[in-house]
Formats: structure tokens, sequence, C-alpha cells
């Protein structure tokens, strides 16, 4: 795992239910992963948003998908939405992508380990 990497274990919610999960923020990942059985538990996964192919990180496997669940993660205290794909086979739980961070316009803080959301976001959520 190289630097693009922070690891978090939050609670993801959605319209099913909040799971605890060890989340990766990968600033390297395209878009946001999540492996189905999670999903299940979270949200209603919802189809026909358009069949995506994505590299795995080792350059050989892929993975395809067009369905997507819409979650939540509170991010101190910041409630963070997106949709992510879901996925029957992932080597982790659950991937946030640079799509995901860049709507968030969240900072990868790799000395402190962290991740930072413009704490805007909260205000934006409820229009």
């Amino acid at each position: 795992m190289g630097m693009s990497i922070i690891k978090k274990s939050l609670d993801v919610e959605g319209n099913v239910g909040s799971v605890p999960i060890e989340v990766i923020f990968d600033s390297a990942a395209s878009v946001s992963l999540i492996r189905r059985e999670l999903a299940e538990k979270i949200s209603t996964i919802t189809s026909g948003v358009g069949k995506i192919r994505l590299t795995l990180g080792d350059g050989e496997g892929a993975v395809e998908s067009d369905e997507v669940i819409y979650f939540r993660i509170l991010v101190h205290e910041i409630p963070a939405p997106d949709m992510a794909y879901v996925v029957d086979k992932l080597a982790v739980p659950f991937i946030i992508g640079a799509k995901t961070l860049q709507s968030w316009r969240a900072i990868l803080d790799f000395e402190k380990d962290d991740v930072v959301v413009d704490p805007g976001l909260a205000d934006m959520m409820l229009l």
C-alpha cells in the first residue's frame, strides 16, 4: 500500500441501515467501490447507471459494475454523501476514490493519517 491510502473505521449509513466499516480513502482509485454483502446492509442497490470496468491496483485484475448504492459517512461530524459502485469481489470492504474525495473537497493528510472534509459540505447538505 502506497502513500495514497488512509484507513479509517467509520459508520457508513444509507436508507437500509448503518454499518461500521474499515474505509480505505484511496486517491489513486478513480471511483468509490463497495463489496456487495456490505452494500446490501447499507442501502438499496440501484442498477442501470451505466456499466463501468475498472482495472485493479495490481494492473491485472478488473471489476465491472452497473450497480450503485447511495451512502453517507460522518467525517469529523460532517455528513459526507456520495455513491459507490457495488462489486462482488473486492480485496478490501470499501474504497473511497478520487471522484468522491473531490466532491467532498477532501484532503488526505498523510502526516496525521487523517481525512479532512470541507466544513462547507455540511451547509450544502441542508439545502
